[in-house]
Parts: C-alpha cells; structure tokens; sequence
C-alpha cells in the first residue's frame, strides 16, 4: 500500500511504521485522525497514549471505524457474504472500549458521530479482487458462494446502499 500511495502524484509526505510508535515529537501535531485502521492496532489502548503523546493542547483525535449495527447492516457484505459478519466482530473493537481507551490516554470526548454516504455499486469487480479484507477471512467457498449472490443480484440492476461510519472524537485537554 505504501509503494502504491508514493507512486501518486501528488506532495505527501509518506511514512511507514506503527500505531503504537508513531515518529513524531511530541505535542507537534494538531490532528491524529485514522480511517479503517483501528481494528489492525495490536495495542489500541498505547495507540491512543501515542496519539495524546504527539498531539498538542487541544489537539484533536479521531477514529474512523465500524460499529457492530454497521457491520450488521452492511448491503453488499453482510448481505452476499454473510459469513464476514461474524470475521468482523470478532476483530473490530467495541466503540465504548474504543472510547475507554481514548480516556485513559487522556483525551477529552467529544463524542460518536455516525456519517452516511450514498453509493451505487455496478459491478462485483472489487469482491472478486477482495479489496475488503474480510473478504480473505472466510473460506473460498463462501467467498464464491457469495460472489455468485453478488452477480446474480447485478444482473438485476446497481446495487444501491449507504456506507455508514462511525467517528469517535476525543482532545487533548490541558
């Protein structure tokens, strides 16, 4: 992923490393914000000390991640692979032990957010390529199984649906 986002045009600054150990001095950033990443975290809670180390006074973190009614009720992979639901809340942390974490770090809450966007899916091209992660969790029987229920429900028209996330938000007080 890292060579693919240092091959894109545009002037970022690319680093490799862990949540846990971030490279950055402390108090010298103003916004931690990750997206899809928390459930990757070995250590989530020295995840959150990190971020409260490097963020400054009043500096804000946020967590972009899934919560289990949003696994629950996702259209295409809940529906077609029904076996990633349970994959999923295996391995995505609970919002309120997210938000416990965020506390013990010392970071202030500022509360859950849930954001909705619209989408349109035409083609089963991305479950083929198993661009979702859970996607290579379950068996290739699923898997297959699913990706046919995929197709055949293509074949009738786009598949329209809503991608939900849920924002965990917390500062550094002081």
């Amino acid at each position: 992923m890292l060579a693919h986002a240092c091959a894109r045009p545009e002037r970022v600054g690319w680093l490799l490393g862990r949540a846990e150990r971030l490279g950055f001095a402390t108090e010298t950033l103003g916004l931690v914000f990750s997206v899809d990443v928390i459930h990757h975290v070995s250590d989530k809670a020295a995840f959150y000390r990190e971020a409260a180390r490097i963020l400054q006074s009043g500096g804000r973190a946020c967590t972009v991640t899934d919560s289990e009614e949003i696994i629950r009720q996702r259209e295409v992979l809940s529906g077609c692979f029904p076996e990633t639901v349970e994959v999923e809340l295996a391995r995505y942390p609970r919002l309120t032990d997210l938000a416990g974490w965020m506390a013990e770090a010392g970071l202030a809450s500022l509360g859950t957010i849930l954001v909705e966007e619209p989408f349109e899916i035409s083609s089963a091209q991305p479950y083929r390529d198993k661009a979702f992660s859970s996607l290579h969790l379950i068996s290739e029987e699923a898997w297959r199984v699913g990706l046919e229920r995929l197709e055949q429900a293509l074949a009738r028209g786009p598949i329209r649906g809503s991608s939900r996330y849920a924002c965990l938000w917390g500062r550094k007080e002081g």
